[in-house]
């Protein structure tokens, strides 16, 4: 349940993740299977554009107008993030 509008979504390479990017300045993971939420909506400073996991599953990168992050795809941790 995102509080905005949804802009993206992508799947994980083995399929079993889903991410989304939303106007509500979070991106999120769900369980493709089930689609339950996993974690907790992961933070930005502005709406996220575009979301995409690395090849091996381990990260998920997301964009905002004026940002790149990275994120933990397990943890939700945020490894790194580099503004425009």
């Amino acid at each position: 349940p995102h509080a905005d509008v949804v802009w993206r979504s992508c799947f994980s390479p083995d399929g079993r993740l889903v991410a989304t990017a939303c106007e509500d300045n979070t991106a999120q993971l769900w369980n493709a299977e089930t689609g339950e939420r996993i974690g907790k909506p992961l933070p930005h400073l502005e709406a996220v554009e575009h979301v995409a996991f690395s090849p091996d599953n381990h990260f998920l990168g997301s964009t905002t107008r004026n940002a790149a992050y990275l994120w933990d795809a397990a943890t939700g941790e945020r490894r790194f993030r580099e503004s425009h």
